[in-house]
């Protein structure tokens, strides 16, 4: 499978969809998406079609497509493929989302954006969230959004990650979605911008242990483990699950997880020097272990983000037998029980 298959699949695992949650506005102190104006049109599709069963191998509910303002296009080279990367001008980068949507029932979604550090607000008339959230009609629908991210701390390179939280998706550890990454260079081309080393990324022992099976999966591998570390067959939290162990494909790894839930809190993060023969053994934070069953729970894992996913965009460069792994992966470790009757 080459670079633009695993790209085309991962938009149609992931879908970006806007109406605002509350929160009274503030002074902005962090990188901000603005929804400018939205287009629904009823009755079509415009990126899923027919052939996309037999070609896939599914026929997706949903998708989305990223579509950069002329103002802030632009690409770079990988692999002999062709992909998008936005250019800031003035601290400001414009795209268009575009969301499909082929369904038979009324659909539910809350989208949050990832910076690497946090994520950030949503703003729409003169309300700051840290997620926005929608009802959907049943049926062929797609939605047209333009947004433009306002930018603050004047970074050459800033990456966001799109996370959409899918009320019917189940909480499962086997089950986990990809969530669309997009580079933002301030008025510089990508490969430009020299590379900074992430200090953050540290290897840390007490959090390893040896790889009990080799991952043969292209993304992470999750289990749950009981308080003693011994390995549970339970798929969501419960008051079993004490933590949870990480097992990633057989490459060394500069990994963040974060564990957060659907209002946007986050519980913890780790940056993780993650060993191709290791595993991560992390515990399951206690505000969680307290409230399961009254919200959504979450963790975010995010391969070689940021500077560090320059970093290999830089490598595979020089090298192109260098594997492409700048993804992330999205698990639902637990459900609001209220939500889920």
């Amino acid at each position: 499978m080459n670079l633009r298959e695993i790209y085309i699949i991962l938009l149609f695992l992931v879908i970006t969809i806007v109406s605002v949650g509350c929160s009274n506005i503030a002074n902005q102190e962090s990188a901000q998406v603005v929804i400018e104006n939205e287009k629904l049109v009823k009755g079509k599709n415009i990126l899923i079609k027919e052939s996309d069963e037999e070609k896939l191998g599914f026929k997706p509910e949903y998708t989305v497509e990223i579509v950069p303002d002329f103002t802030s296009a632009a690409q770079y080279t990988l692999l002999n493929e062709q992909l998008d990367y936005l250019k800031a001008k003035d601290q400001i980068a414009q795209f268009k989302l575009i969301i499909d949507i082929d369904s038979n029932r009324e659909k539910q979604f809350k989208l949050m954006i990832w910076d690497g550090e946090e994520f950030i607000n949503f703003k729409k008339l003169d309300q700051l969230s840290k997620y926005y959230e929608v009802k959907l009609p049943e049926g062929k629908n797609y939605m047209e959004l333009n947004e433009k991210v306002n930018l603050v701390d004047g970074s050459p390179l800033t990456e966001l990650a799109f996370l959409i939280h899918d009320q019917d998706f189940p909480a499962d550890i086997d089950f986990q979605y990809s969530p669309i990454r997009i580079y933002i260079t301030n008025e510089k081309e990508l490969l430009e911008i020299p590379v900074k080393k992430d200090k953050r990324y540290k290897e840390d022992h007490s959090l390893l242990q040896n790889k009990s099976e080799f991952n043969e999966l292209e993304g992470p591998r999750i289990t749950f483990l009981d308080e003693d570390k011994n390995v549970l067959h339970d798929k969501h939290l419960t008051d079993k699950v004490k933590f949870v162990s990480i097992s990633q494909i057989n490459l060394n790894m500069k990994e963040s997880i974060i564990f957060y839930d659907s209002d946007g809190h986050i519980y913890e993060s780790y940056f993780m020097m993650h060993p191709k023969d290791k595993q991560v053994v992390l515990p399951i934070p206690e505000e969680i272990k307290k409230n399961i069953g009254k919200k959504d729970f979450y963790m975010l894992i995010n391969y070689n983000y940021d500077q560090a996913g320059l970093e290999e965009v830089h490598k595979i460069r020089e090298n192109e037998r260098t594997p492409y792994l700048n993804y992330s992966y999205s698990f639902k470790l637990g459900s609001d029980s209220k939500s889920s009757d």
